[in-house]
């Protein structure tokens, strides 16, 4: 999770497509059943943290080219947010982020 609020606070393109890249990569695990890797609980609190970095730094989203990242951002919170796969607290995380960029 620090690592996570490293990357928050830096506030990069890079740092935005790096989180992007890795609730992806949760998002699929975890709809192909496979869970985080991580446990229910410590596997929640770091796609949480993902997901509350995403939405810290929403300003950096507009300035990487859309087609490159925006829509894949947006699509990973969307999945986060409705596709079924997880719990209240991430879903609840995942719709205060997608806010917070305006969608």
């Amino acid at each position: 999770i620090n690592m996570v609020e490293a990357l928050q606070s830096i506030a990069t393109d890079d740092a935005v497509i790096l989180l992007t890249t890795k609730l992806a990569y949760f998002n699929e695990k975890v709809s192909a059943d496979f869970g985080t890797g991580y446990g229910e609980k410590e596997g929640q609190k770091i796609i949480i943290a993902i997901i509350r970095a995403l939405g810290g730094v929403s300003k950096n989203v507009e300035n990487i080219p859309y087609e490159q990242t925006v829509t894949s951002t947006y699509e990973e919170l969307e999945i986060a947010r409705s596709g079924g796969l997880y719990v209240a607290p991430i879903e609840n995380a995942a719709n205060d982020a997608l806010t917070k960029m305006g969608f």
